[in-house]
């Protein structure tokens, strides 16, 4: 009885047996598959099967735009922007027939005969656990473990990327410096368990509501966080945004079947009417924040510059 692999090999068109190529489909562990001129495949190996969970009868025959239709939905503009401009190397993902995702780096070279191109290889590599070795990586670099948000490193990396755009570009973004008032207070009666509990709900929360790709909130730090606004246009967006976080911040949260509140003090600084490097920007919105905090806290306010003619004032209270 011949062996899976060995009957599978045989199954291949017979024009590609003819040509000497069986060699890259038995000897390779990376999945095959060899298209003709017309883009239509005409054989696979055993190694793409069990990438994709397509059978070698599957796809014989089939358009070589039959694979689109596994592509995840994430990945297809980019394999369309790939096979529209003829790149012949990129990682992309598929959904297997099982329905898990398999991520691939994809290399696409001749397959000639007689020194004349008649079709293409696609070897595709499986590169799942190296992705997620890579993203885990990142995550323990650039994100807060406790609450999930950007860390202090990542805003860092951020910050100065948004001050470099917004240079050659003209624009404006806003820095924004939160303390959160009454996570002392927690942390010291109930300890370091329960507190962290606060900074977790909090970070949820603001995952969970605060996702407009233009904003990034990041833990800073103990129980100070950040905020940065992209392109801003007006400063009633600036006023909408931080009271949003107030709001979500000031939920009452429980546990121990008793409710606790804490609140939020934000200073806001914007780049460049008060600052035009990282330490003027956080010094500046640094003392709106204690300036809220010595005037009641659970508030927001922009800096304004004693020096300067003053600037429209982002402080219309919380309602």
């Amino acid at each position: 009885m011949l062996s899976l692999k060995r009957s599978f090999v045989i199954k291949q068109d017979d024009h590609m047996k003819k040509t000497g190529h069986q060699a890259l489909f038995e000897n390779n562990r990376d999945g095959v598959l060899l298209v003709d001129k017309t883009c239509q495949i005409i054989g696979s190996n055993f190694a793409f099967s069990t990438l994709t969970g397509y059978t070698h009868n599957q796809l014989n025959k089939q358009p070589l735009f039959f694979m689109l239709k596994s592509i995840a939905a994430d990945e297809r503009r980019t394999i369309l922007r790939v096979i529209a401009h003829g790149i012949t190397s990129f990682d992309t993902a598929i959904i297997h027939q099982k329905g898990n995702r398999v991520e691939l780096s994809v290399s696409q070279i001749p397959y000639t005969e007689d020194g004349k191109q008649i079709g293409s290889y696609f070897i595709a590599r499986n590169i799942t656990e190296e992705k997620r070795a890579t993203e885990n990586l990142y995550k323990l670099a650039f994100y807060d473990e406790l609450t999930g948000l950007p860390n202090r490193h990542k805003f860092n990396k951020d910050f100065e990327q948004s001050l470099a755009v917004c240079s050659n570009e003209n624009k404006s973004f806003v820095l924004m410096m939160i303390d959160i008032d009454g996570f002392k207070r927690i942390n010291d009666k109930l300890g370091h368990y329960y507190g962290d509990l606060v900074l977790k709900e909090i970070g949820n929360r603001l995952l969970e509501n605060i996702n407009d790709e233009q904003v990034e909130v990041s833990r800073f730090g103990g129980d100070e966080l950040t905020v940065i606004l992209n392109n801003v246009n007006e400063y009633d967006d600036i006023a909408e945004l931080a009271k949003r976080i107030i709001k979500l911040i000031q939920m009452p949260i429980h546990f121990n079947r008793k409710e606790y509140t804490v609140t939020a003090s934000i200073g806001i600084a914007v780049y460049p009417d008060h600052g035009k490097d990282t330490i003027e920007l956080m010094r500046n919105a640094d003392k709106a924040m204690y300036e809220v905090k010595k005037n009641g806290k659970n508030n927001y306010l922009c800096y304004i510059d004693k020096n300067k003619k003053p600037e429209k004032r982002v402080n219309r209270g919380v309602n």
